[in-house]
């Protein structure tokens, strides 16, 4: 020890915030699927604090309602949902189904109906991997696209598996050149 440092101090002075931020209580959109036919948005909600949800909303919002917050006009939302991190979201007007995947936590593929409104369970769960993040329906296949951020990778299923089905394929490996793949886009034509 040198003299210098026998000779300092630590003096704690104990005071309150002068303020505090809250965490946003509005929605966090993070992933976004349109159904054109019946002119309705559907976005999913990751934000904690306001609770995980799927929401649905009109594709064109009214002028006059543009000095506030627009409200759903319905929403999946609780804990029989099960959504947790939501980070992707597709859709299919023929099968009237909404696709969910969770980058953390639940490591299933949530299915729910189009028209689905308050906290219900889903209609069947598709096991994915850990770290799933965007999900694409590709109705000329009748094929769901996921992608795994952790392990780059996209894995493909059947549209209507279930909890006991497997990818069909999955699309991985140095010559793929992903890494840490988010959302994803399958060119239908």
């Amino acid at each position: 020890n040198t003299p210098r440092a026998a000779e300092r101090k630590t003096v704690v002075i104990k005071r309150e915030p002068a303020r505090e931020l809250l965490e946003d209580p509005y929605s966090n959109f993070s992933g976004m699927a349109i159904d054109e036919e019946k002119g309705e948005l559907f976005l999913s909600n990751d934000n904690e604090r306001k609770g995980q949800s799927i929401e649905a909303y009109h594709v064109e919002f009214p002028p006059e309602r543009s000095d506030r917050v627009t409200e759903p006009l319905r929403m999946i939302a609780g804990p029989k949902a099960d959504l947790g991190d939501i980070c992707g979201i597709a859709i299919s007007t023929e099968f009237n189904e909404i696709y969910k995947v969770s980058g953390e936590g639940n490591s299933e593929l949530g299915v729910f109906p189009l028209n689905g409104n308050g906290d219900m369970d889903a209609v069947r769960w598709l096991p994915t991997s850990h770290g799933a993040w965007g999900v694409f329906y590709d109705k000329p296949s009748d094929e769901l696209f996921v992608t795994i951020e952790h392990v780059n990778r996209v894995a493909v299923y059947k549209r209507n598996a279930g909890l006991k089905d497997e990818a069909t394929r999955f699309i991985q490996g140095p010559k793929t050149q992903m890494a840490d793949p988010h959302g994803i886009f399958v060119d239908e034509g």
